[in-house]
Order: structure tokens, then C-alpha cells, then sequence
């Protein structure tokens, strides 16, 4: 069970980060 978790988390994680960087690549000059 633990490992399934670590998984999601993971993924979820993973999922973030590309959300993050395709948003930042138009908003990167509005947040800086």
C-alpha cells in the first residue's frame, strides 16, 4: 500500500510539473 502511494504521488508530481512549465511558458513574464 505504501508503494502504491509513493506512486501517485509521483505521478502526480510528474502531472504537475509539465501543468507548470506549459502554463509558465505564456504567464513566465507576468509572475517575474
Amino acid at each position: 500500500m505504501g508503494t502504491a502511494v509513493f506512486i501517485i504521488i509521483e505521478i502526480e508530481k510528474a502531472i504537475t510539473r509539465t501543468i507548470i512549465r506549459r502554463h509558465s511558458v505564456g504567464s513566465h513574464q507576468r509572475q517575474h
